[in-house]
């Protein structure tokens, strides 16, 4: 069975000497030429050891899940708030901060799948990989106002204003 990565440079004599073996007994190889890689040869060359499928891309998780939860709970909260006082700003704040986030992940795991995993049959990939930061700092930059407006939707002092 061959354990060399295809398309990698095979390291063998002093090359395999100079980098050594890994703690499998592994030889490294030096894909860019310009160093050492830190990961074994073999298998998958590394891929699906890190985060994700590709090196440094984020994978859906249970992280994922908790947090995305949290946000669409501030969504429903911010939702029975507006359902019962439509004029408190507390509730509408909840509501775009929760979907505005909600929507970044989206985007965000949609361009993953799109631009870098196996299905490239869906449109706007680049569309969605463009507005899922714009819309997550937004719904971020929500939680300022959510604070300076707590409790009563109001700024805490007319000297705010």
């Amino acid at each position: 069975m061959d354990r060399r990565c295809r398309g990698a440079p095979d390291v063998s004599g002093p090359e395999a000497s100079r980098h050594g073996p890994d703690r499998n007994g592994e030889v490294l190889a030096r894909l860019d030429g310009a160093g050492p890689v830190d990961r074994p040869v073999g298998g998958e060359c590394g891929l699906g050891r890190a985060h994700g499928p590709l090196a440094g891309v984020p994978v859906f998780d249970v992280v994922d899940v908790v947090s995305y939860t949290a946000f669409l709970a501030w969504t429903v909260v911010g939702a029975v708030i507006v359902s019962r006082r439509p004029r408190n700003r507390i509730g509408w704040l909840l509501c775009a901060a929760g979907l505005l986030i909600l929507l970044g992940a989206f985007a965000l795991h949609y361009a993953l799948a799109r631009l870098l995993g196996g299905w490239p049959s869906l449109p706007g990939g680049r569309a969605a990989a463009w507005l899922a930061p714009w819309t997550t700092v937004l719904g971020l930059s929500l939680w300022f106002w959510l604070l300076l407006l707590f409790p009563d939707g109001h700024l805490p002092s007319p000297r705010w204003r």
